[in-house]
């Protein structure tokens, strides 16, 4: 009796710990895949900035639509955001500029599972600003963010924008929504922007027919 006992005590443990192991391995495979997922956009909105960036043209754009999740294990679903930043964060003509992606889990925002950057000589923009305030305060911003199953601001795009002015490169770096056909009209509060602080229109952003009614943060 005390053998059959232990007998079955030894299956019971062998059977938690092959359950143990098994899940510990798919836990870690939905990791991987996720991850990889991710890494691949990442590295394709790198691949599409370089491409922006290297024609010698006076302007040059491209709209950028991000997935709404990541699926994995037949139509699981695994929501994130993306972070889009610039170092350094104030732009120093001595040195290159850096536009770095980076793919976080909504749930998880500070723990980063992709990332990627692309080096240019350029002054990066960057421009996301909230629905109720996008009349009356835009200002340009060191990081923003995608998106794209948020309830009340939903972001699954961004609008790269290369301009060259007075022989100087910019890269402006638009959040918006192609569903609600938000990136034309978010283009041109960009330009708005760009308008007072120089005090001419750029060929490349041109301006809301409202502009003068915007309130835009200078620059200094």
């Amino acid at each position: 009796m005390l053998g059959f006992t232990l007998s079955k005590l030894n299956l019971l443990i062998l059977v938690t710990a092959l359950f143990g192991m098994i899940a510990f391995f798919l836990f870690t495979l939905t990791d991987m895949m996720v991850a990889r997922s991710a890494q691949q956009m990442v590295n394709d909105l790198v691949e599409k900035t370089s491409g922006i960036m290297t024609p010698t043209v006076l302007c040059f754009e491209e709209t950028v639509t991000i997935p709404e999740e990541i699926t994995y294990f037949s139509g699981r679903r695994f929501y994130y955001i993306m972070k889009i930043s610039r170092e350094p964060a104030e732009y120093n003509p001595e040195y290159l500029s850096k536009l770095i992606f980076k793919v976080a889990a909504r749930k998880e925002q500070s723990k980063f599972i992709a990332t990627g950057s692309y080096d240019m000589n350029a002054e990066i923009m960057l421009y996301q600003w909230p629905v109720a305030e996008i009349r009356t305060n835009l200002k340009e911003q060191s990081s923003i963010i995608l998106d794209p199953v948020n309830e009340t601001t939903a972001s699954n795009s961004v609008k790269l924008i290369k301009e060259v002015y007075n022989g100087k490169n910019f890269l402006h770096v638009i959040v918006c929504n192609t569903g609600s056909g938000q990136c034309e009209t978010n283009k041109s509060y960009a330009g708005c922007c760009v308008k007072k602080w120089r005090g001419v229109e750029s060929s490349c952003l041109p301006p809301a027919e409202i502009c003068e009614n915007l309130s835009c943060d200078i620059r200094g």
